[in-house]
């Protein structure tokens, strides 16, 4: 076992699949999708940036999703457990990189080995809550490679840049600002994730700008997605909330 240098955390890098209600939903097509959590700048203080695109999205951040969004203070001031645990992985990443990243794969092998002994196929998520371009972030040390040859790795964007040329299997997310980009992409067979204020239960429309849109919330293999195609999201957290500023894509009830 790698030691960490340091005591900035010490808990679990890795949010395991089949405890994320949406990932959990992909060991119905034989996948375990690990998933790393970080924190985005706002949330975490103001002094590292894994997510240039936070002011996109705003309000409705997947960060304030899920447990992620409990209002429930912990005794050093972060917002809940989870956040400070984000919290706390993003300084650790950006402090002691090596460190993380040594430790960050050890526990993907060990992903690799538990989906082993239940018969299923391992992925990883490595942008749950940030969006870093990983493909160059772990190049050193050889996590990069060690990462792809063990396990099916996936994410999602907002730069359509690396979307296009897709390094992974990476779907595009729109935000408030980036449709005419979005558009482009999907004529390029690049798919973009939406979200629309489809209620839970509620069928998400047929398309999209005239694209075809298929329900996201089945499951998040994003890699197992037709080409050129609309990833329909129904708002989750604080995004159910809101109907005005053009994240949400406003349906009719």
């Amino acid at each position: 076992m790698i030691k960490r240098t340091g005591t900035i955390f010490t808990g679990k890098i890795l949010t395991p699949g089949d405890s994320n209600p949406k990932t959990a939903k992909g060991e119905k097509l034989g996948y375990i999708t690990a998933i790393l959590h970080l924190a985005p700048w706002k949330s975490a203080g103001g002094t590292i940036n894994v997510c240039p695109w936070e002011d996109e999205c705003g309000e409705p951040c997947l960060d304030t999703a899920g447990h992620g969004g409990i209002d429930s203070p912990t005794v050093d001031g972060f917002r809940n457990s989870v956040h400070r645990a984000r919290v706390l992985k993003t300084r650790w990443l950006f402090t002691d990189r090596a460190n993380f990243m040594a430790c960050l794969t050890e526990e993907l092998e060990a992903h690799v080995r538990r989906c082993n002994r239940l018969g299923m196929l391992p992925a990883f998520r490595p942008n749950g809550t940030s969006d870093l371009a990983w493909e160059g972030l772990a190049r050193a040390g050889g996590h990069w490679d060690r990462w792809t040859e063990m396990l099916t790795v996936y994410d999602y964007t907002k730069s359509a840049d690396r979307a296009r040329t897709q390094p992974y299997p990476i779907t595009l997310s729109r935000t408030r600002n980036n449709t005419a980009a979005c558009i482009a992409a999907l004529r390029e067979g690049v798919n973009v994730a939406a979200v629309f204020s489809t209620k839970k239960g509620q069928p998400l429309p047929a398309t999209w700008e005239g694209f075809e849109i298929i329900d996201g919330d089945e499951h998040d293999l994003r890699f197992r997605d037709p080409r050129g195609v609309v990833v329909g999201l129904r708002a989750k957290g604080k995004a159910k909330k809101i109907t005005t500023d053009g994240f949400v894509i406003q349906v009719a009830a």
